[in-house]
């Protein structure tokens, strides 16, 4: 089965925001190949059907202090390592449309994390919300065992959350030692709410 060509933004400038901190802009479109052993067969299928979508402005954002910068991939166009020594990594990554949708996504993370896939309708209304991009997205915490065996410790946790835009999808998401994420929680907000379309 071919794989379907998706739009993703690489790094490619960084600007010292300030001592122990970094503001990232992405300044290049690129067409890469889809990522897909990163989305599940559900979500996979449905992205497939979804319409191009259109360019959306570069993102810019501010790395909390420690976080370690690591390259992009194909399906990051921010990542990082976090934690001394480093067992938790966090990145942001933008599909087209809406990516399967907010049910389907949580059902994957918490999959990741050996828990029950579904939540119902109402637990996900339930759910604290963040900002990100001026909108309030859905902040997932989910402990357990991360689905990667050479990821995983004795106890995990994963944070993460998705913003829905008109044509694409921005998702956030930390996972690694339980002891670490927990720690970094307030720091993953403060970045998802740096998140923002660099002015053009």
């Amino acid at each position: 089965m071919k794989s379907r060509l998706l739009p993703v933004v690489i790094c490619c400038a960084m600007v010292a925001c300030g001592p122990g901190h970094s503001r990232t802009e992405i300044r290049e479109t690129r067409i890469v190949p889809s990522a897909a052993a990163e989305l599940s067969p559900q979500i996979r299928t449905e992205e497939r059907a979804a319409p191009r979508a259109q360019e959306m402005p570069p993102l810019t954002w501010q790395a909390p202090e420690g976080w370690v910068r690591m390259p992009s991939t194909p399906i990051r166009i921010a990542n990082f390592h976090v934690g001394d020594p480093a067992n938790a990594e966090c990145y942001i990554s933008v599909l087209p449309g809406n990516a399967g949708g907010i049910e389907a996504n949580i059902a994957r993370w918490r999959m990741q994390m050996g828990q029950p896939a579904r939540l119902a309708p109402d637990e996900i209304a339930a759910l604290p919300s963040i900002a990100v991009l001026g909108r309030r997205a859905p902040l997932v915490e989910v402990t357990g065992h991360f689905a990667d065996p050479d990821k995983s410790s004795a106890s995990d946790m994963l944070l993460g959350t998705v913003c829905e835009l008109e044509t694409q999808t921005v998702f956030a998401k930390m996972v690694g030692a339980e002891a670490t994420v927990r720690a970094e929680r307030d720091a993953f907000i403060a970045f998802c709410a740096s998140i923002e379309m660099a002015q053009q």
